[in-house]
């Protein structure tokens, strides 16, 4: 419920304040972020918001995806718009709830609908992020504890 109502397109979205609110309320977060300046910079929020999120360093790929939603975590990351809507290329959340049949199951806020992401398409959203967008890829991974 929180989650989206954190998504919904009344609120903007600030996952700094959010993740601590999650970790606050009982909630296991990972966050995992690709470049050294992210990691700097969540590490830095962590003192900041006083709080202890587990930050890790690492590329990421459809493997860690398939890797957290079997550990039961729900994921929060960035994609390339275009390959949900095809009109623009732009960093846009959403939220990653399973994976089954070679397909992630992918809740879009900013159209309020569920999207079936094959393996490639989802790949390949990343790679639109990173290198036409100069994103880094990261993935908030939630679970109630």
């Amino acid at each position: 419920q929180l989650t989206s109502k954190a998504f919904s397109s009344e609120t903007g979205f600030n996952e700094h304040f959010y993740l601590k609110k999650l970790s606050s309320s009982g909630y296991k977060i990972k966050v995992i972020v690709e470049t050294p300046y992210m990691l700097e910079g969540y590490t830095q929020l962590n003192t900041k918001l006083n709080c202890n999120i587990p930050v890790e360093f690492n590329l990421v790929g459809n493997h860690d995806f398939t890797k957290l939603l079997d550990e039961g975590y729900l994921i929060i990351t960035l994609i390339d718009l275009w390959s949900i809507d095809m009109i623009i290329h732009y960093p846009h959340y959403v939220i990653v709830e399973n994976f089954e049949d070679d397909s992630f199951m992918i809740a879009d806020p900013k159209y309020c609908k569920k999207i079936k992401f094959s393996r490639r398409r989802f790949e390949k959203s990343l790679e639109e992020l990173k290198y036409r967008l100069g994103y880094s890829p990261l993935i908030f991974a939630i679970k109630k504890d």
